[in-house]
């Protein structure tokens, strides 16, 4: 990005901002299917927008297991955080039979606020119940579909057809409906807003001044690899595996930078390979200064669920502001437009020899990440800053002072 688009996306946010304090409003109720904020990277960045206005976040959430016990009890500034549902953990049966739980804790909940007031409702399964409660209680209800639910929950077809006009119903009702992409729904509503997974500027300007430390990518060190985020059984983690093993002895220049959690299989032996380097979590800062030491992004989504093959990555919005091309897996069909221009790479999930082949053309022909590089920028229009677009979707909807 130069200077002037950055001076540019900079007041284009101060102006939006300025648009939300002339209006009236101190404090967001805020649910979420998860022990605490900083465990899901698009509710950091919203809930570091709603701090920025001076707001105060009254937080709603789910402890899945006793891990969590440590998120659930943080104290976060201008954050009151009460988990209102414990247990169920992640995937399976149980997991299922506690979302109607969650849902019930939910409606529940909403019935003891106060009337007006701004909640935001991360998923259908917040948004479904708050919304049924929000209507008579008068407030602005923000339902934020990051990851369609009929997508990841899979039910016998009458029930499936009954949660996905459950999902209409909600969609219609929000006062605004946010979505990371438009190919997930067969509608497109009139309060649909579109808010892009892409980092806020002042995390890619505190990201640049990071990597000012760090050796750019393509450097005398090696090839550097890099994935982040969630790296499970579903995520490329075999995958990752089999082609790290294949580089060891093939092209031991070749790194894995990984940043991140996982499943304890694939994942778990992976980060101990010697051509691996493994960090645990990390600020979003340092995550995304990272791009700037790396040549290359993985970002695998197994095309066996549904939602996986509309995948709207934060990694890819990351990749577009930093200028680092990605590999994705060919059956995510939200990715076609950045293969299509050569802004990235694609491979079939299951394709080891491919990604290994891939990696090591890329290696001998540095020009060819050149190219890439160089179409990617052409894609840095469609992930404006994330706290400028989500000022904007606010602005549209809180009502002006008397």
């Amino acid at each position: 990005m130069t200077w002037d688009e950055k001076v540019d996306s900079s007041l284009r946010i101060h102006a939006s901002i300025v648009l939300i304090a002339e209006f009236q409003l101190s404090e967001v109720h805020i649910f979420a299917p998860i022990p605490a904020i900083r465990k899901r990277t698009r509710l950091v960045k919203i809930c570091a927008f709603f701090q920025a206005q001076g707001l105060r976040i009254l937080y709603f959430g789910w402890m899945r297991d006793r891990s969590e016990e440590a998120f659930a009890r943080e104290a976060t500034q201008g954050v009151t955080n009460r988990i209102i549902l414990q247990g169920g953990g992640y995937g399976g049966s149980r997991t299922r039979l506690y979302y109607p739980l969650w849902m019930l804790a939910v409606f529940c909940q909403a019935l003891r606020l106060p009337k007006g007031g701004t909640w935001y409702c991360l998923g259908f399964e917040s948004a479904f119940p708050a919304l049924i409660v929000s209507k008579w209680k008068r407030a602005k209800l923000i339902f934020d579909d990051a990851d369609r639910f009929s997508m990841i929950v899979r039910l016998p077809r009458p029930l499936q057809k009954l949660l996905v006009s459950a999902e209409r119903w909600a969609s219609r009702h929000a006062d605004v409906h946010i979505v990371p992409g438009y190919s997930r729904y067969e509608w497109h509503g009139a309060n649909m807003r579109l808010l892009r997974n892409s980092p806020t500027m002042q995390q890619f300007l505190t990201a640049q001044e990071i990597s000012a430390g760090f050796d750019t990518g393509t450097n005398s060190q090696g090839f550097t690899i890099y994935v982040n985020g969630w790296v499970g059984e579903t995520r490329g983690a075999p995958v990752f595996l089999a082609a790290m093993k294949q580089l060891a002895s093939q092209r031991p220049d070749a790194k894995l930078l990984v940043i991140g959690r996982g499943d304890k299989g694939a994942f778990g032996e992976l980060i101990t390979l010697s051509n691996v380097e493994y960090h645990t979590e990390v600020p979003q800062e340092t995550a995304l200064a990272y791009y700037y030491a790396s040549d290359l992004v993985l970002t695998y989504y197994d095309p066996a669920i549904d939602i996986n093959r509309h995948a709207e990555s934060n990694k890819w919005g990351d990749c577009a502001f930093c200028g680092v091309p990605f590999v994705v897996n060919s059956e995510v069909e939200t990715a076609s437009s950045f293969v299509a221009a050569g802004a990235a790479f694609a491979v079939p999930y299951h394709d080891i020899e491919g990604l290994v082949e891939l990696v090591t053309h890329c290696m001998d022909n540095p020009q060819q990440l050149r190219q890439s590089q160089a179409a990617l920028t052409g894609f840095r229009h469609e992930f404006p800053p994330f706290d400028s677009a989500l000022a904007e979707i606010m602005a549209s909807i809180l009502p002006p002072l008397s």
